[in-house]
């Protein structure tokens, strides 16, 4: 090759390290719709073949399966939600006559649903993550104790099992389990001020993930198969707000907020280090869905949609190795589930 070719090619090289991803990336979208007499609907988790799971919401609230073959699906029992779906169509979720009396469950397309109960004594349990082994990780009341909590760990062969807290806590909460069965999510403290994120393996048991200077509590709520675990945490200059953060080996880094948003969190990671969430006003219906790519650049879901769809994405919940994402987004008026799939230059 000549020297021209070998630098035309390592620019070329450079290009592609240095524009992010995202930027150039557009979105086709899709209203997932709502359950019939329901007015609302939230997308909290997905698989790779872009099953969407979640709840619809209009009367109660009613976990649902959307497929692109099936569309939007009642998960047939009473008041529910569904929080995560693993790639063999497995949903984890929770049940029950009312929302103060829901179990976790675990549904299969040949088995249907199975009750996975709580912790001794309790009586409220709510799974919100999946992995591929079926192991499924919540959070559920024990002991007859008022408010107190506990994450927990099902597996088919131990059943449910308590995670514990930080050393000296009173309560914790699962959030994600990734393929070889780390869990993260956060607990409280022996001072009793503030929580700290967590991950917890079977072989090291729970460890405290830290927050960002001058901060008072954070929160885990996804990770990947590398162990990349994302989630929100304050600090010291965040003025009572959260920031979005990445965990890695090298510790936990602020991934930041949209220009004039006053906070951030992420909520999901892919094994690409796609990170996807929301940022915008505290408290306030006026977030917009972002993402972020591996080199830590945000982007407004909003301005990168094909089309005129009327959607507003408010939050993205999911984001699979496809680049495929979900959430919700006002539309018409109404919040709505959407499933954005990634079309370069909207062909």
């Amino acid at each position: 090759m000549s020297g021209t070719g070998v630098r035309s090619l390592a620019s070329a090289i450079l290009l592609l390290i240095f524009i992010p991803n995202s930027q150039a990336q557009h979105y086709a979208i899709t209203d997932l719709g709502t359950l019939p007499g329901a007015t609302e609907s939230m997308g909290w988790g997905m698989n790779s073949s872009a099953e969407v799971v979640g709840a619809s919401l209009g009367g109660g609230e009613y976990g649902f399966l959307w497929t692109k073959t099936a569309g939007m699906l009642d998960l047939g029992c009473g008041e529910s939600f569904a929080g995560a779906i693993n790639d063999k169509g497995r949903v984890a979720g929770s049940c029950g006559a009312n929302s103060q009396s829901e179990t976790a469950f675990l549904r299969t397309p040949a088995g249907g649903m199975q009750d996975l109960g709580a912790l001794p004594g309790g009586g409220f349990s709510q799974a919100n993550g999946i992995n591929g082994a079926d192991e499924v990780v919540g959070t559920s009341n024990y002991g007859n104790v008022p408010f107190g909590l506990h994450a927990f760990l099902w597996t088919r062969e131990r059943g449910m099992a308590d995670l514990g807290t930080l050393p000296g806590g009173t309560f914790s909460l699962g959030n994600a389990i990734n393929e070889s069965g780390r869990v993260v999510g956060y607990s409280g403290l022996a001072s009793s001020s503030g929580y700290h994120a967590f991950v917890w393996t079977r072989w090291g048991g729970m460890r405290d993930l830290g927050i960002l200077p001058g901060g008072t509590y954070s929160d885990a709520i996804a990770i990947n198969n590398f162990g990349q675990i994302v989630g929100s945490s304050d600090s010291r200059s965040s003025a009572g707000n959260v920031r979005a953060v990445l965990w890695t080996t090298s510790g936990i880094r602020k991934l930041g907020i949209l220009p004039g948003a006053s906070y951030s969190f992420a909520a999901s990671i892919n094994d690409g280090g796609d990170i996807v969430g929301e940022s915008g006003p505290q408290g306030a219906d006026s977030s917009h869905a972002v993402i972020w790519d591996e080199y830590g650049h945000i982007r407004d879901l909003n301005k990168h949609i094909c089309g005129n769809t009327g959607f507003i994405l408010l939050s993205a919940r999911a984001i699979n190795a496809s680049g495929q994402i979900a959430g919700w987004g006002m539309i018409d008026g109404a919040v709505h589930a959407f499933l954005a799939e990634p079309k370069p230059n909207c062909r």
